[in-house]
């Protein structure tokens, strides 16, 4: 998504060093977007087989929930037999086990993850809103400070020193974190249209609209950005422990 914002919004991109490498680089960028999506066909696929292992002693945190979500819905592999199975007798569980434990960017992974999915568990449904209200999407970014663990300090805005090519909306989008509102009330009003049954949407839709008004104005600008077809993943799955295991003793194999 960032290369786009050079492709979407060429006119606002600022003249330097940073751009013209930038522009000596648009050729490669193909390369390297197909060089990603080669690996997430890979990784993906070891991420199934962890998913196989009995989970029964392990007591998995609400990330792993929120996360496993997100990386399935941003590839387009939220809809697969296999992904609907853990996305409702993993995830599901583990957001409403340990709701507590969600943190805003959580929040908006799980909404914008069970949208991609389709899947509207009321129960589910009925504590993400919840949160929603309850946590602030207009945070702060922070770091540490520079001699004490324990201190904290806001960003001057030289972090990002050698990031001119983005203008003011690229920067708060990845280096603000704003993409997880944008997502998070993209995620709403899809989901009310789609299941208008659920209760509580419109009325979340309308807090978000009013308590994050002037950040929402731009919208639009992250609609555009998201509008490119995405290149298909297709990882090579396994679908049975059976395959797994011959899967693993093949590559066993080929190492000795």
């Amino acid at each position: 998504m960032l290369s786009q914002i050079h492709h979407v919004y060429p006119e606002k991109i600022r003249e330097g060093r940073a751009v013209n490498f930038c522009k000596n680089q648009i050729k490669f960028k193909t390369k390297h977007l197909n060089e990603t999506r080669r690996e997430l066909e890979v990784m993906i696929g070891h991420m199934q087989r962890l998913l196989m292992v009995d989970k029964e002693d392990f007591d998995l945190p609400v990330a792993f929930a929120t996360n496993l979500l997100y990386v399935l819905a941003k590839n387009g592999l939220a809809h697969t037999e296999q992904s609907q199975k853990v996305i409702r007798e993993i995830c599901v569980p583990l957001i409403n086990k340990k709701q507590e434990w969600l943190h805003s960017e959580g929040v908006s992974m799980a909404v914008y993850g069970l949208t991609e999915a389709g899947v509207y568990e009321e129960k589910t449904w009925q504590l993400l809103q919840a949160k929603v209200r309850d946590k602030d999407m207009d945070y702060r970014i922070v770091k540490n400070d520079y001699w004490d663990p324990t201190q904290f300090t806001t960003m001057n805005g030289d972090e990002h020193l050698a990031e001119k090519p983005f203008d003011e909306f690229g920067k708060t989008l990845f280096f603000e974190d704003r993409i997880n509102l944008y997502e998070l009330y993209e995620a709403i009003d899809r989901a009310k249209e789609k299941c208008p049954e659920l209760p509580g949407l419109a009325e979340t839709k309308v807090f978000l609209e009013e308590r994050y008004t002037e950040i929402l104005e731009n919208q639009d600008k992250y609609q555009a950005l998201t509008s490119f077809e995405k290149p298909k993943i297709e990882p090579q799955l396994i679908d049975s422990q059976e395959d797994l295991f011959k899967a693993l003793k093949e590559k066993a194999d080929e190492q000795e």
